[in-house]
C-alpha cells in the first residue's frame, strides 16, 4: 500500500492558481487504466503531491508542477506520445466530471472549438486561446504563454485534446498539426485543426419516400386484386406518416437543441460577467476598507494631538496663572519681612550673650531667613530672566551644600561622588544652586533630619547626570499623578507649602535638562537630573515635555 503524501507538506509554489485540477484528470485517468491504481498513487507522491488533492476536480495546481507530473509519465511509462495518448480520454465524460457532461451537449466540433477558446480562462490562468480562423470544419487556434516556456509535454496534451474533441459526437479524432511552437522559439503555438462533418440522414429520408412510392405503384397494381391491394396502401400511407413524424421530430429536436445551446452560451457568459463583478466588488471593498483604516488612524492621531494640545494650554495657563499670583504674593510679603529680620538683627547687636533671649531672637532670624528663601523661590518661579552661562556644576553642587548645612542644624549626612574632569554645561548657577538646595530640603524633610544623601555626578555621552539619592521612607504610587504640581504637599500639618519640587522642577526645565525620580516604599528615592553638555538658552519646552510627562505618570516627588 503506498502512503500518500501529506497535504500539509506540499509546496505551496505547486498549489499556484493556474491549472485546475480538472486538467490533469485525463493524465490521472491514463495513469490508472495503463499503469494500474498502486503505479499511478506512486508517480503522484513521487511528485510531493497528495491524491486526494491532484484528483478533486476544483482545486488549483501551478503549470510547473503539472509539466513535472507528465515528465514522471512519461518515464514511468517509457512512451514519449504518453502525454498525446492521455489526453484523448478527456472524450470520456467522467474524467471531467460535470464539465465533460456539458461539453457532450454542445453540439457540433466547430461550437465546442469556439466555447474553448472563449471560456478556457475558466481552468486555465497561463495560456490565452484565441480563435485565428473558423470554418465548417476546420479551425485555427492560438495559445499564447506571456510568462511560462512551453513545454514539449504539456504541448502534446493540447494537441490530443483538439484531435480527440470530434469524438465527442462519435466522429473520427481531427488531424491537427502545428505551423507555430513555443517549444521552439515565439511565446505562441499555432494549430490547424481539421475534422469531418456529421452523417447527414438524408438517405433514411430518401429511403423513405421511396418506400411509400414503391407501395403506391404496388397498389395501383394490385387494385383490383381485392382486400390486399387496401391493406398494402394502408401499410404504405402508416410508412409513409411515420417517416413524417421523423421529420417533425428532427426539427423539433434541432430547435431544442439551438435553444439549449445558446442557454449554455449565455449562462457561460453570464458566468463571466459575474466571476469579473465580483473581483471589481472586491477590489472596491478592499480599497474602502484600506481609506478607512488610514481615516480612522488619521482622526486618532488628530485627537491625540489635540488633547495633548489642550492639555499644555491648561497647564500653561495655570502655571502663568500661578506665577501672577506668586510675585505679587512675593512682593508683598517682602518688605515686611525684611522688616523683621532687621529688627531682630538689632536687638541682637544689643542683646548680652549670656540673655535667655539670645536664643530665640537667633532662631527668630532663621525663620525670617527662611521666609526670605521662601520668597525669593517664588518670584524664581514667577519670571524667566536666566543668566545662562558655562557653569561647573561641580562648584555649584558644592555650594549648595555648604548652604543647606549652615541653614539646617540636624544630624544629616552628605556624600558627594563626583568624576574627575567633567566638562562644563550652559545654565544659571545661581538657579541651579536653588533647585540642588530645594532637593536637599525636601530629602531633610522625608528624613526627619537624620539620615544620609548620597549625591553622584558622571557623565553618559553626550549628557551629564546628577543622582540624588536619599535614605527616607520613600515614596508611594497614590500620587503620581501630582508630582510637579505646585502648592501640593504630602504634609497635613501645613509645615510645608508645596513649591520646592515644583520649582526644581521649572528650573531643571528652564535650562534645557529633565528630572525624574525612582523610588519605592521604605527605599527612600533618588531624583536624576540630566543635562545636556552642549546645551544652549534656547526653548526647550518640547524637550521637557518629552522626557517629563512619563515621570509624571511613573514616580512620585514627595514634598
Amino acid at each position: 500500500m503506498i502512503e500518500e503524501y501529506p497535504m500539509g507538506k506540499v509546496a505551496r509554489e505547486d498549489m499556484l492558481f493556474e491549472f485546475k485540477c480538472v486538467v490533469a484528470a485525463p493524465v490521472v485517468r491514463y495513469m490508472q487504466n495503463t499503469l494500474g491504481e498502486e503505479r499511478a498513487r506512486s508517480i503522484v507522491t513521487s511528485t510531493s503531491m497528495n491524491w486526494d488533492y491532484l484528483t478533486n476536480p476544483n482545486n488549483w495546481i501551478s503549470f510547473d508542477y503539472f509539466c513535472r507530473l507528465l515528465k514522471s509519465m512519461v518515464a514511468e511509462t517509457g512512451d514519449p506520445m504518453s502525454p498525446f495518448i492521455a489526453s484523448k480520454t478527456c472524450t470520456d465524460p467522467k474524467a471531467y466530471k460535470a464539465i465533460g457532461l456539458v461539453i457532450t451537449k454542445l453540439g457540433t466540433p466547430a461550437t465546442l472549438y469556439r466555447l474553448v477558446t472563449q471560456f478556457n480562462y475558466l481552468w486555465d490562468k497561463v495560456c490565452k486561446w484565441r480563435m485565428l480562423e473558423h470554418k465548417q470544419n476546420s479551425c485555427k487556434v492560438e495559445v499564447i504563454y506571456k510568462n511560462h516556456k512551453q513545454d514539449l509535454n504539456n504541448c502534446l496534451v493540447i494537441q490530443g485534446c483538439l484531435a480527440a474533441s470530434p469524438t465527442f459526437f462519435g466522429l473520427p479524432p481531427a488531424e491537427v498539426s502545428h505551423t507555430e511552437c513555443a517549444t521552439e522559439a515565439g511565446s505562441s503555438c499555432i494549430y490547424d485543426i481539421t475534422w469531418a462533418s456529421k452523417p447527414a440522414r438524408i438517405n433514411s429520408l430518401i429511403g423513405l419516400v421511396a418506400g411509400v412510392v414503391f407501395g403506391l405503384i404496388i397498389v395501383a397494381i394490385l387494385w383490383p386484386a381485392g382486400p390486399a391491394s387496401w391493406i398494402i396502401l394502408f401499410l404504405c400511407a402508416l410508412t409513409g406518416q411515420f417517416a413524417g413524424r421523423l421529420l417533425d421530430y428532427k426539427e423539433e429536436l434541432a430547435r431544442q437543441y439551438g435553444h439549449t445551446e445558446a442557454q449554455l452560451e449565455t449562462i457561460l457568459e453570464t458566468n463571466t460577467a459575474i466571476e469579473k463583478l465580483n473581483q471589481e466588488l472586491q477590489l472596491m471593498v478592499e480599497e474602502r476598507t484600506e481609506e478607512l483604516t488610514k481615516a480612522n488612524e488619521r482622526l486618532k492621531r488628530a485627537l491625540i494631538e489635540q488633547k495633548k494640545s489642550e492639555e499644555h494650554a491648561i497647564k500653561a495657563e495655570r502655571q502663568a496663572a500661578i506665577g501672577v499670583l506668586a510675585a505679587g504674593m512675593a512682593h508683598e510679603i517682602n518688605n515686611p519681612v525684611n522688616a523683621i529680620r532687621l529688627s531682630i538683627q538689632t536687638l541682637l547687636k544689643k542683646t548680652d550673650k549670656d540673655s535667655k533671649s539670645l536664643v530665640l531672637l537667633e532662631n527668630a532670624e532663621k525663620a525670617t531667613v527662611r521666609c526670605a528663601r521662601i520668597i525669593n523661590d517664588l518670584l524664581t518661579f514667577a519670571r524667566n530672566n536666566e543668566r545662562i552661562s558655562a557653569v561647573d556644576l561641580k562648584e555649584v553642587l558644592q555650594k549648595s551644600v555648604n548652604v543647606f548645612r549652615a541653614e539646617q542644624q540636624n544630624s544629616i549626612e552628605i556624600n558627594l561622588d563626583i568624576e574627575k574632569d567633567l566638562p562644563v554645561v550652559n545654565v544659571d548657577s545661581g538657579q541651579m544652586q536653588q533647585a540642588f538646595i530645594n532637593l536637599m530640603m525636601n530629602a531633610g524633610d522625608a528624613m526627619q533630619g537624620k539620615g544620609n544623601i548620597d549625591i553622584s555626578y558622571r557623565r553618559e555621552g553626550d549628557n551629564i547626570h546628577i543622582d540624588h539619592k536619599d535614605t527616607g521612607p520613600g515614596i508611594s504610587e497614590e500620587l503620581q499623578a501630582r508630582i510637579f504640581d505646585p502648592f501640593f504637599s504630602t504634609k497635613r500639618d501645613g509645615s510645608s507649602k508645596g513649591l520646592g519640587l515644583a520649582i526644581t522642577a521649572e528650573l531643571v526645565h528652564r535650562n534645557g535638562g529633565h528630572i525624574k525620580v525612582s523610588s519605592s516604599p521604605d527605599a527612600g528615592a533618588c531624583f536624576t537630573l540630566t543635562f545636556p553638555i552642549t546645551s544652549t538658552n534656547t526653548d526647550n519646552t518640547d524637550f521637557y515635555e518629552k522626557n517629563t510627562n512619563g515621570v509624571l505618570n511613573e514616580r512620585e516627588i514627595r514634598n
